[in-house]
């Protein structure tokens, strides 16, 4: 149920700013630097939201896509879940046209939900409730016309039975496809027509694909139907059934086109809702007759001025949109609708209860800003560990080993793959794996200290952990940023080295490879090199069926050896690595950058390099 992700402008450059160390992390440049242009989730990607601090709660909130590179879908659903079978999608888009739709979704047991487009896009997520009264479910498809081969004709209902029991809420996806033309579908319980009821909730162009939410009361039967203007194919997913929301036929609140004057651009109209302050309105907001493209938001009038910065849904001069809404009302009941463009609105409420307690909308992610997010009390491979999502990589670290076990890119891969036991096939891997500290696993019987992790920093798009032996003879850090993480050493007990030992791309293979900064390409599984790097010196590697890479950046240029050799199960890359055990005591502190990139161009690694080693 849309109520949040607007589409505002974007800043393109950020200015650093002189400043100390955070805990040996160096300060940003004092010259103003270009910020990396955030990566958009990749065709088929996941992105992962934590939207809730306790599992298995219906989340309810706007997804919006922006910035794509074609048509498509996007889908969101409960990560530990996984994609529906069938797919089904939460919002329809076109190349380049801003798109929000509102979604219900039960979070996974970790409290995280995770969002797959069909094309590379970026992608904002603004929650508006969370709730133990509703109880979604993944989605399960009621009805798919297209099986059938002919549409269905415009103004025939097409009754789905819903539930065993009656009266209950039904909430889903409705999907118009194959349109013979322009046109409107609405959802119903099949008893409450005829005649149908004259609202709409998905508006559709001719030959487009179409999503909206919907929330309906089944008959007493448990159906609803759905009826379309025109010939169309309509699809239904249902993804939760519920008596805690007790909706109603559709009543309508607002419509401006009986009066002639359109609502003016971002002047709010206030409305009515309830008798009682502080529910949770249900309905469908549908904008026509715009005069330019923009965006509508409903929301308690309580909660402006300012209107928020976010949208219930976007639309484009002259085409009608409607979208479903979940807002609180203010303390007397009312809420207040308000459009960016000069533009008619019309307010459908289907629904008010007190079960859902929605909120104003937060935004949990936009990843046309870049991202970072430290969740603590994670448990991986025996031990305690942090777990930091940004905008292109999840990062999990344990607390005590002070060394990466995961770092896994969108698709799921882990380009480390630790585990206990099994050697080169789990745990000699991970990142840094200096020698005597900072590996995953550690300390053995025989290796490592134990290290205390804490988070000194957590910013939007910043977070520092900070790693400490008891004796403070190893000190280190890491600043994670939406793109990379920097890796610094303080304090250190004896030699050290800086190591890659993992999968790129999830398993070695023929096609991958890995690349100096002089551009000399070198096959991955084969081949021994040992020699001091001409600087800069960094190195990435590069899975070639993914097209994406791992950079692996030593900041300070030095004469030392830097040697690589292929086991065959994972990679072995260090910086000062000359045999066996570490040897070299470089100058404190020393600094390692981090992060994978969706591309294996040379320039545009470099690129992304520089602007690791600059802090932009």
């Amino acid at each position: 149920m849309a109520t949040g992700a607007g589409i505002r402008p974007m800043p393109t450059a950020t200015a650093g700013s002189a400043g100390s160390d955070i805990d040996g992390v160096p300060g940003a440049l004092d010259q103003p630097i270009e910020t990396p242009a955030a990566p958009r989730v990749p065709a088929n990607g996941t992105l992962r939201v934590k939207a809730s601090v306790v599992g298995g709660r219906a989340i309810v909130g706007t997804v919006t896509v922006t910035a794509s590179a074609g048509g498509g879908f996007a889908t969101v659903y409960g990560c530990a879940d996984g994609l529906p079978s069938p797919l089904t999608s939460n919002v329809n888009f076109e190349a380049g046209v801003d798109v929000a739709n509102s979604f219900v979704v039960r979070a996974d047991a970790e409290g995280y939900i995770c969002v797959t487009p069909s094309v590379d896009a970026h992608v904002i997520v603004d929650q508006v409730a969370e709730s133990s009264s509703l109880t979604p479910h993944a989605a399960i498809r009621r009805t798919d016309t297209r099986l059938g081969g002919a549409s269905i004709p415009a103004g025939r209902p097409v009754a789905i039975e819903a539930s065993s029991a009656g009266g209950v809420a039904i909430v889903g996806t409705v999907t118009i496809t194959g349109a013979a033309a322009d046109g409107f579908a609405t959802v119903y319980g099949c008893a409450d027509g005829l005649p149908v009821p004259l609202t709409s909730n998905v508006n559709f162009r001719a030959g487009r694909d179409v999503a909206n939410t919907f929330v309906t009361r089944a008959d007493g039967s448990g159906e609803i139907c759905v009826v379309a203007s025109v010939d169309a194919h309509v699809i239904v997913d249902q993804v939760a059934e519920s008596a805690a929301l007790s909706p109603h036929g559709a009543i309508r609140l607002l419509d401006t086109r009986p009066s002639g004057a359109r609502a003016v651009a971002n002047v709010p109209k206030a409305i009515r809702s309830s008798d009682v302050g502080g529910r949770a309105i249900v309905g469908t907001v549908t904008v026509t007759d715009s005069t330019a493209d923009g965006f509508a938001t409903v929301y308690g009038c309580a909660d402006g001025p300012p209107v928020p910065l976010t949208s219930n849904v976007n639309f484009r001069a002259g085409i009608d949109v409607a979208n479903t809404f979940v807002a609180r009302a203010d303390a007397n009941g009312d809420i207040c609708v308000a459009a960016s463009a000069d533009a008619h609105l019309i307010i459908d409420q289907v629904a008010e209860s007190s079960a859902l307690a929605p909120h104003a909308a937060l935004r949990q992610v936009d990843t046309r800003e870049g991202y970072v997010r430290v969740y603590d009390n994670q448990f991986d491979e025996g031990q305690t560990a942090f777990r930091i999502d940004t905008s292109v990589a999840s990062y999990v670290y344990q607390k005590t080993g002070a060394g990466f076990s995961s770092l896994l890119d969108p698709l799921g891969n882990d380009w480390i793959d630790y585990h206990p036991g099994g050697g080169f096939a789990g745990e000699y891997r991970g990142v840094p794996n200096i020698g005597g500290c900072c590996h995953p696993g550690f300390p053995t019987a025989t290796e490592g200290v134990p290290m205390t992790s804490t988070v000194v920093l957590s910013e939007p798009r910043r977070v520092v952990i900070r790693s400490v032996s008891a004796d403070g003879t190893w000190d280190v850090s890491w600043d994670f940023r939406p793109t990379y993480a920097t890796f610094t050493i303080t304090a250190a007990a004896k030699p050290f080295w800086l190591l890659y030992e993992g999968t790129p791309g999830g398993l070695l293979g023929s096609e991958d490879y890995w690349v100096t900064s002089a551009g000399d390409r070198r096959d991955i599984l084969t081949g021994w090199f040992g020699n001091d790097l001409a600087g800069p010196e960094w190195v990435y590697f590069a899975d070639g069926p993914q097209q994406r890479s791992f950079f692996f950046a030593h900041h300070e240029d030095d004469a030392a050896v830097d040697e690589y050799w292929s086991t065959g199960l994972m990679t072995v890359f260090g910086f000062m690595r000359n045999g066996a055990d570490p040897t070299i005591s470089p100058t404190l502190p020393q600094h390692l950058s981090i992060g994978l990139i969706s591309t294996t161009d040379h320039a545009t690694v470099a690129s992304q390099v520089a602007a690791a080693y600059s802090g932009a």
